[in-house]
């Protein structure tokens, strides 16, 4: 876990985020099963000092995992909304490669 900044108008934070989803929310958090994800956030703020720019990325890491088969059913309930985004597809890519997903997929 880290926070640095990352320019004069920017910060990134790094952090694992672990739970239970128990309300149907956010569709990448399998409901009823403990997830764990690895994140980064990156924070940019305008000449005052508010926040004018955020995002959160998540990062497959099978090593990291309490539970891989739980993030794996969290991937799988939103993955074509993921595989519309760069970061998404990754995401998927990441995902298929540690389970030995061939590339003729």
């Amino acid at each position: 876990h880290s926070i640095t900044q990352d320019g004069p108008s920017s910060v990134k934070a790094e952090f694992t985020m672990t739970g239970t989803q128990t309300q149907p929310l956010t569709p990448i958090f399998p409901m009823g099963k403990r997830f764990q994800w690895l994140c980064s956030a990156q924070f940019d703020f305008d000449s005052v000092g508010k926040i004018h720019r955020r995002s959160i990325s998540f990062n497959f890491d099978p090593a990291s995992s309490l539970d891989m088969r739980a993030n794996l059913e969290g991937l799988s309930q939103c993955s074509l909304a993921l595989a519309s985004t760069p970061n998404g597809s990754r995401l998927l890519q990441l995902a298929m490669e540690a389970n030995g997903v061939s590339d003729s997929v």
